[in-house]
């Protein structure tokens, strides 16, 4: 397993194609590499600093966004959107129970995890 996790913003669904149905992140969303050799992800101190660095890597990953333009109402509802969406579908992505219970999150199928994101 690769010790290296890429966060890709959930952009397409939460900011740009949304009123597409699209949620698909776009081929052009940024990234953030989140690395995690020197965690043992199945130790809950380590699943807790996982967490941190993948919400560190959200909020990177949509400030990068170039639909998360303004300082509006509307942009910051966009940059909320898209944070919650990145860091849900990392964690749910990840597949670790202990870093999915350090998040809160319950794995659940498909529409219902993201449902649970909205």
């Amino acid at each position: 397993m690769s010790n290296i996790f890429a966060l890709a913003a959930a952009a397409a669904a939460a900011l740009g194609a949304a009123s597409a149905g699209s949620t698909a992140a776009a081929p052009d969303a940024p990234t953030v590499r989140v690395r995690y050799a020197d965690l043992n992800l199945g130790d809950p101190r380590d699943a807790r600093v996982m967490i941190s660095r993948l919400r560190k890597a959200a909020v990177q990953v949509c400030r990068k966004s170039p639909w998360n333009v303004g300082s509006d109402f509307d942009a910051i509802e966009r940059f909320d959107r898209c944070y919650r969406q990145a860091f849900g579908q990392a964690v749910t992505a990840l597949g670790r129970p202990q870093v999915t219970a350090a998040a809160g999150l319950v794995i659940a199928p498909s529409r219902r995890a993201e449902a649970s994101l909205r």
